[in-house]
Order: C-alpha cells, then structure tokens, then sequence
C-alpha cells in the first residue's frame, strides 16, 4: 500500500480497517507493507488529478450534471461506530457488482 507521505496520521487507522475488512471477507491472515510517494510522485499524481478531474470552466467532471456520478455517503455524530468499517465493505460490495470508482 503507497501512502503519499510517511507520516501520514491516518497510517494505524487505514492499516486496521483493511486487515479486518479482509479478515471479514474470509483472509486467514493479513500482511500489509507501506511504501511513501516521493515529493516528484505526489505532485505529478496531483497534477494528473487535477487535470483528468476537470473542464475547461474548471468544474471537476465528476460534479457536472451529466457526469452519471452517484455519490455514497457514511456518516454519523459521532466516532468509533464504524463508519470506515461499512465505507470499506460498501466499496466492496459494489466492486463485486461490477462498479467503479472514480476517485
């Protein structure tokens, strides 16, 4: 797994959550290895992004009313009731049916 920075705070949170969504799906055992993009990576991944994400009006494309985009949300008042948890098993889920992301 490429994170864009080494110290990215989200690091323990990300690695647990992936652990258990695929220890939920049936993994027997998990092994996850971080790497870091370098400053060239990050910003050439950040230019890219921001120019397949937009128009020439600089409306990102997936906002645009023809775009077919279907926003999910997960949310909740307050923390540590697993919203990361359903995000994941979500995202899954409608991978297996044959969506994608647009991210």
């Amino acid at each position: 797994m490429v994170l864009t920075i080494q110290a990215c705070p989200l690091k323990a949170k990300i690695k647990e959550d992936v652990e258990n969504s695929l220890r939920n799906m049936g993994a027997s055992s998990v092994e996850l290895t971080f790497g870091y993009m370098t400053p060239e990576k990050r910003a050439s991944l950040t230019q890219t992004l921001k120019k397949s994400a937009t128009t020439a009006s600089g409306m990102p494309n997936m906002l645009r009313p023809d775009s077919d985009v279907q926003f999910i949300t997960v949310t909740s008042g307050k923390g540590g009731v697993g919203k990361s948890t359903v995000t994941v098993n979500l995202a899954t889920a409608l991978a297996r049916m044959g969506k994608k992301s647009e991210c």
